[in-house]
């Protein structure tokens, strides 16, 4: 998964996939730990980390991904967490990107997206290894006035 996700990468892809949900280090993990992916933890509506989210150097940002609606058979919507709710965010942030400003490379789009978001916004962005706390980003996704 994570030679699949460099080589999409490395073809023009913009490819965001999920920190993980195991509260544990992403970089364990791939393809969160693929250097062609832009690696998304979740936050909470109060701008927390997610607890069950994964964290460390190979996060590269936040987005919302603690009880999101989704539709649910055959009551309707049910909420839903994770960080497979969050990395859904950054992929229509690109595609938004991409709309306004033209079919660009992978680099450009995670440079705009760092320079945009909201920087410390992640109140509780500890990991639960002291030794790896200031580690993950502190970035939250926004959509930069697109």
């Amino acid at each position: 998964m994570k030679t699949a996700t460099n080589n999409l990468a490395a073809a023009g892809a913009f490819v965001a996939v999920s920190a993980g949900n195991k509260d544990a280090n992403a970089c364990q993990h791939p393809p969160a730990n693929a250097a062609g992916a832009m690696t998304t933890a979740a936050s909470t509506s109060t701008d927390t980390r997610w607890s069950g989210s994964n964290w460390g150097g190979c996060v590269e940002i936040y987005a919302p991904g603690k009880d999101l609606y989704l539709p649910d058979h055959p009551s309707g919507y049910r909420p839903g967490s994770g960080t497979s709710f969050a990395s859904p965010h950054v992929a229509g942030v690109a595609a938004l990107y991409k709309a306004t400003h033209g079919d660009v490379g992978y680099t450009v789009i995670q440079d705009w997206m760092r320079a945009n978001a909201a920087v410390g916004k992640i109140s509780d962005n500890k990991s639960p290894d002291p030794a790896l706390n200031g580690v993950t980003p502190n970035l939250l996704l926004t959509t930069g006035g697109l």
